[in-house]
């Protein structure tokens, strides 16, 4: 698993890292955090005291295709943040066809849909830890899933996200307009 951005408190990573803890106390999965900030030392004590030093790597800021080789060798990244309006990552994770959990909230939910990514509901902190739980849980036990949204995701990005794919859905949007078509519904997508 992966996590991509600043380490800083809104971002989660806390959270993820909680959320995973028996998983890779048992060894069924690896993280690496790419990335740095005012919150690493925190997460660094936080790895030592949830006993899982040996399955978690900080990276720190590494190049950019460095950056996609660690990400591209993962089978999911999480971005437990619930202040997060972009989401650029989570495109870059979905065209690497790397499953993108996230939580339900901002920029990233509306990036993904239940067939190309997950989507952790939440009301709290503690129901937060426990969806990714839950999300990383899906992932890992069945195999098959993962292969499944990656692929999705890779087509989406290509058909949706790509600046080919932009400049057609702008051409078809003006010949909507100019026919009279009120619902942009097909043309725009909506979010499942």
């Amino acid at each position: 698993g992966a996590f991509v951005g600043r380490l800083v408190p809104y971002k989660g990573a806390d959270i993820l890292l909680e959320a995973a803890a028996s998983f890779l106390r048992s060894g069924q999965l690896e993280l690496h955090f790419v990335g740095d900030g005012p919150h690493r030392q925190f997460l660094e004590g936080l790895v030592d005291q949830l006993g899982v030093r040996s399955a978690v790597t900080f990276h720190g800021w590494i190049p950019h295709d460095e950056v996609q080789n660690t990400l591209g060798a993962c089978d999911f990244l999480a971005l437990p943040s619930i202040r997060e309006f972009g989401g650029g990552v989570v495109l870059e994770s979905m065209a690497l066809g790397v499953v993108p959990i996230v939580a339900d909230y901002g920029g990233p939910a509306e990036l993904i849909d239940s067939e190309t990514g997950i989507r952790v509901p939440f009301g709290d902190k503690k129901s937060l830890v426990e969806g990714m739980r839950l999300a990383i849980s899906r992932l890992i036990h069945n195999p098959e899933m993962l292969a499944m949204l990656g692929t999705a995701g890779q087509r989406k990005v290509a058909e949706q996200f790509t600046w080919k794919a932009k400049a057609g859905q702008i051409k078809r949007v003006y010949e909507a307009v100019l026919s009279g078509t009120r619902d942009l519904t097909d043309i725009l997508g909506s979010r499942n």
